[in-house]
């Protein structure tokens, strides 16, 4: 696998909250229309763009259990079954 480029390290890290948490919290990014460096990491299996039902171009990202492995995060610590995706 492809390692994760710093760029795509900081999203991921955002993402999941351990930007300002010792553990993930979380498990979401939102922006407006396609984000280049999340797309990317849906095609490698590391992210999903779930449907986000929104009347704008807002688009959901969230980061895979995949991901989480490739980040070094352990999928379970403080994260609800709903935010995570196998």
């Amino acid at each position: 696998m492809t390692p994760l480029s710093p760029a795509e390290r900081k999203n991921m890290r955002h993402a999941l909250g351990l930007d300002v948490a010792d553990a993930p919290y979380r498990n979401r990014f939102v922006s407006y229309g396609a984000d280049e460096i999340w797309e990317g990491l849906v095609a490698r299996g590391l992210a999903v763009c779930p449907p986000f039902p929104t009347k704008t171009q807002q688009r959901l990202y969230a980061v895979t259990d995949r991901g989480m492995a490739a980040l070094g995060v352990a999928p379970l610590d403080g994260l609800e079954p709903s935010e995570r995706y196998p």
